[in-house]
C-alpha cells in the first residue's frame, strides 16, 4: 500500500462522504512534493490573491502538510485567528507541530461538509486541493458562506492532474544494438 487510503460513508445506500487518510509516510511525501519550485509559486500566489492583513482571520480547510497554514499565520500575527483542518489525522499533527511557535492558531480534526466552526467567524477562507476529493461539494460550499463574515473572502483551488500529467514531455529511449558485442 502506498499510505493513502479512500474511506467512503454510506447511509442508506446513498453516498455521503469520500475522505483521504494519510499514513506519516505518505503525509510526508505530500510535503515534499508541496515544497517544489511550482508549488511554492501556486501557494505564493494563493496568499496574493487571498490578500490577508494582520489581525484577520482566516480558515485553510484541508491543511495537508500545513506549509499554506504557516504562511497565513505569519500574516495575520498574533492578533489575528488563523484555523485550519483536515480530515487526516497525519496532516493535522504535521501541521501542529509545524505551527507550535506561531500565535493564534487552532487547527483541528474535521470535515469540509461539516466545518467545526461558528457562523461569520472568517474574514477569508481558503481550500487547495480539497474539493475535489469531496462527494457533497455543495454541502461544503454552504458551510464556507455560513462561516465566512459578510464581505469576506474566499479562495478554491483545485488543480486538474490529468491535465498537468499529460502535459509532461513524451521521452523515448532506443538502445542501439547492432554495436552490441557479441
Amino acid at each position: 500500500t502506498n499510505g493513502v487510503s479512500r474511506r467512503v460513508s454510506i447511509q442508506g445506500g446513498v453516498h455521503i462522504s469520500t475522505r483521504i487518510q494519510f499514513d506519516e509516510a505518505a503525509a510526508r511525501g505530500v510535503e515534499a512534493m508541496y515544497k517544489t519550485p511550482d508549488i511554492v509559486a501556486q501557494r505564493s500566489r494563493v496568499l496574493d490573491v487571498l490578500g490577508l492583513q494582520p489581525g484577520e482571520s482566516v480558515l485553510d480547510v484541508g491543511v495537508g502538510p500545513g506549509l499554506l497554514t504557516f504562511d497565513m499565520a505569519r500574516i495575520v500575527g498574533a492578533d489575528g485567528l488563523c484555523a485550519g483542518l483536515d480530515v487526516s489525522e497525519a496532516m493535522i499533527a504535521m501541521t501542529k507541530q509545524r505551527c507550535a511557535e506561531l500565535p493564534s492558531v487552532d487547527i483541528r480534526v474535521g470535515d469540509s461538509t461539516s466545518l467545526p466552526f461558528d457562523d461569520a467567524t472568517f474574514d477569508a477562507v481558503v481550500s487547495t486541493q480539497v474539493y475535489e476529493y469531496v462527494a457533497e461539494i455543495d454541502l461544503a460550499l454552504r458551510e464556507v458562506a455560513r462561516v465566512l463574515r459578510p464581505g469576506g473572502r474566499v479562495v478554491i483551488l483545485d488543480t486538474d492532474w490529468e491535465a498537468v500529467a499529460s502535459r509532461r514531455p513524451t521521452i523515448a529511449c532506443a538502445r542501439d544494438e547492432s554495436s552490441t558485442p557479441g
